[in-house]
């Protein structure tokens, strides 16, 4: 298991998604917003799954189905 979860998941992110060409306050303040992200999302998964088990899968299966549902805007070009 990985020391560094979020890190791990930035660097695979920031390889796909953000230019090569990035300035450095733009890799800075994405960095930012992805870790800010990251942990807001763990927080919340915590105040769910501290509700029972079904809450917390059902809190997870809405995040998964948001975030595809962003993923196809994305691609689309809207989002």
């Amino acid at each position: 298991m990985s020391k560094t979860p979020i890190a791990d998941l930035w660097h695979g992110y920031a390889e796909r998604v953000v230019p090569a060409d990035a300035e450095k306050i733009q890799m800075r303040e994405t960095k930012r917003a992805f870790y800010a992200g990251a942990h807001g999302m763990f927080i919340r998964l915590v105040h769910e799954s501290s509700k029972g088990d079904t809450m917390g899968i059902q809190f997870m299966n809405r995040v998964d189905d948001e975030a595809k549902k962003f993923a196809e805007e994305v691609l689309a070009g809207r989002a």
